[in-house]
């Protein structure tokens, strides 16, 4: 009881975090409704329990499917004629916002590359929705001159991400950089490398995280070169 009344609580504070970022005064579609109401629910799912593995498997299968249902929603508002289509763009262009982020943690965590998210969505959607359901987070490393290591927790489950702090560049050398992540080995009692990537400038990547199937690696070194 005490679990489903939280629960219903990030739900809310969710739903007010979702309609807040809507600048409407008139309300959507029944068709769009239902949708923001099913991906609300979808994204509560997982930031509230992100530790069970196998449930972020099923929310990641449910958010390709709920991103071309949005698409296709979209596609079908712009070729509309009607007063209302004007009002639903806008709603569902939030509704892809938030399985663009979404899609963002819950495809690395099941293993499929992801590109990276920019600091737009990062920090305007990505960490309100995370603070909306307890989490926390921290810099845990910086490494100079441009990335950023931020570890995020809720409950036992844990996730770093790496930001790139030099601006976004849309030509030439997109002002990336590359990282390592080093974990302690006690056997041979060095540090080795478990990790590495690439971070366009203005973008967060993924690095790792552990829930109830993956372990965390604690990382304890880390090094970055501009390329």
């Amino acid at each position: 009881m005490v679990k489903n009344l939280v629960i219903r609580k990030c739900i809310l504070s969710f739903l007010v975090f979702f309609f807040l970022h809507l600048t409407l005064v008139y309300s959507q579609s029944p068709l769009v409704k239902e949708l923001s109401d099913a991906v609300t629910e979808l994204t509560g799912s997982f930031l509230d329990n992100p530790y069970n593995h196998n449930n972020t498997l099923k929310v990641f299968d449910l958010t390709k499917k709920f991103k071309k249902a949005t698409d296709d929603l979209y596609n079908e508002a712009l070729r509309s004629n009607h007063s209302q289509a004007e009002i639903d763009l806008k709603y569902i262009k939030n509704i892809q916002a938030v399985l663009k982020t979404l899609d963002f943690l819950v495809g690395s965590i099941s293993g499929y590359l992801r590109g990276g998210l920019n600091v737009e969505y990062t920090e305007n959607i990505l960490h309100p929705l995370l603070d909306s359901f307890g989490w926390t987070w921290e810099i845990t490393h910086v490494a100079k001159p441009d990335l950023v290591f931020y570890e995020y927790k809720k409950g036992s489950f844990k996730m770093v991400l790496v930001k790139n702090t030099r601006p976004q560049k849309d030509y030439d050398d997109y002002n990336v950089c590359t990282y390592e992540c080093y974990t302690w080995e006690p056997v041979t009692k060095t540090n080795l490398m478990f990790t590495m990537g690439n971070v366009c400038g203005g973008n967060y990547i993924f690095v790792e995280n552990g829930d109830s199937e993956i372990p965390f690696k604690n990382i304890t070194k880390v090094s970055s070169k501009r390329k």
